[in-house]
């Protein structure tokens, strides 16, 4: 039998997720101007997502600084 306080205490910290913003991967084609194929490369190398049943989602603020990681100079 389960314990509901076990699960609890070992459920993952989500309360710094209640204020982010997320994009699906359309929004992130419109304002960034990455193809959905793109999309699917980058995250093979390291684009940070999550993905809710079929769902794909992106932070915004994880979104811009995995970008940002990206700049050359």
């Amino acid at each position: 039998m389960l314990n509901a306080k076990n699960n609890i205490k070992n459920a993952p910290n989500i309360e710094h997720l209640s204020e982010e913003v997320f994009l699906t991967p359309k929004e992130v084609w419109r304002y960034y101007k990455i193809s959905p194929t793109s999309q699917v490369s980058f995250r093979k190398k390291g684009l940070p997502y999550y993905k809710i049943g079929k769902l794909i989602r992106y932070s915004k603020n994880e979104l811009n600084s995995w970008l940002e990681n990206q700049k050359i100079c």
